[in-house]
């Protein structure tokens, strides 16, 4: 993560429902408050999402796949571990 200060703040917004999370960057400090709000807690899903990715070897871009069918979207890492469905 970039060198923060005081004033920097980190927002994630999603497209198809109105939820949102904000990370405020403070410096001298390992820990930063956390808000979210709306249908999905997009800051939960984040750490879910980091720590299955730490969990299976931390894969590179290079070893995923992405298929988009009618039937919905599926995410698929080349590497030996599950096929996860796109949330």
């Amino acid at each position: 993560m970039a060198e923060a200060t005081a004033h920097q703040v980190s927002v994630l917004r999603g497209q198809a429902q109105p939820s949102w999370a904000n990370l405020r960057h403070q410096p001298d400090t390992t820990t930063y408050p956390i808000h979210q709000a709306g249908p999905r807690n997009l800051w939960d899903e984040i750490e879910t999402a980091y720590h299955w990715w730490r969990e299976h070897g931390s894969p590179g871009a290079d070893q995923w796949r992405i298929t988009i069918t009618p039937e919905g979207q599926h995410v698929t890492l080349t590497a030996p571990a599950p096929t996860q469905p796109a949330p």
